[in-house]
């Protein structure tokens, strides 16, 4: 006998695998017709191998159900980790304390990023002459966070920046000018009426540059209170009396005239 003859062709062992998998199926349908204890799919058989029931089912009693919310979702929904959680004030307390101008200036900004109104205290207590190169960015914060907690933070925040205020403007020093009007501006943004009567004080002690001025009647324009507008129309006589000039002093003349009419018309 030729061993070729016992070797199927080609031809025939694609009609015997035709045949195999017919009579798979037929059995696998016959025995789920009959209810006998069908195999699970093999989806459902890896799912059931994991211990989690297969999606669109119930947990069975006793077991623990998939979890709907996976990932970074679920992370936010539950909240920061407790190991991170930054204790603020003592962020602030060690970047104040370094050597380096750009860190403790960092520490600063990252206590105004975050809102940390528990920093304050903190911040109130810097003195802006021993460090000029973080003052400004204490002023803006002190404003920032006095805003963002109201109430009796709020009045403590502006008594603290027009008592900054009051000494910068008996200290001499290449910083005194810009912190003088970075107080100024600060005290509009912190805003409340401790914040009012700090530039109505400054407003009418004449101490302060005309550019400065006017910056502060503006800010009693954007506050809206109406205890300004004796303070302001005082200043508004002050300036016409002012001989006109040329350049710049003339163009800072104008200007003032400009905010006092447009704060008058809001209070």
């Amino acid at each position: 006998m030729d061993l070729r003859d016992l070797i199927p062709s080609k031809r025939g062992a694609i009609a015997i695998g035709a045949v195999v998998t017919v009579g798979l199926a037929v059995y696998g349908l016959t025995r789920t017709e009959r209810g006998g204890g069908a195999s699970a799919p093999l989806a459902a058989t890896s799912v059931a191998a994991t211990g989690l029931p297969a999606p669109g089912t119930a947990a069975a009693p006793g077991q623990r159900p998939e979890p709907t919310v996976t990932g970074a979702a679920g992370a936010a929904e539950a909240g920061p980790s407790p190991a991170l959680r930054v204790d603020q004030v003592a962020a602030l307390r060690r970047g104040l304390a370094s050597e380096d101008e750009a860190t403790r200036i960092a520490a600063v900004e990252a206590a105004a990023s975050a809102t940390a109104v528990e920093t304050l205290s903190d911040l109130e207590s810097f003195e802006l002459a021993r460090d000029p190169e973080a003052a400004p960015t204490v002023i803006h914060t002190v404003a920032l966070l006095g805003a963002s907690a109201e109430g009796p933070k709020r009045d403590d925040a502006a008594g603290t920046l027009q008592r900054w205020l009051t000494g910068e403007l008996r200290r001499e020093g290449p910083d005194v000018a810009g912190n003088v009007s970075n107080l100024v501006e600060a005290l509009g943004n912190v805003g409340g009426s401790r914040a009012v009567d700090a530039l109505i004080a400054a407003l009418d002690q004449s101490a302060l540059a005309l550019h400065v001025q006017t910056l502060a009647v503006m800010k009693l324009g954007e506050l809206g209170d109406g205890r300004a507008r004796a303070p302001v129309e005082r200043f508004a006589m002050r300036v016409r009396a002012l001989p006109a000039s040329e350049g710049i002093d003339e163009e800072l003349r104008v200007e003032a005239l400009e905010a006092a009419r447009t704060t008058l018309s809001r209070i």
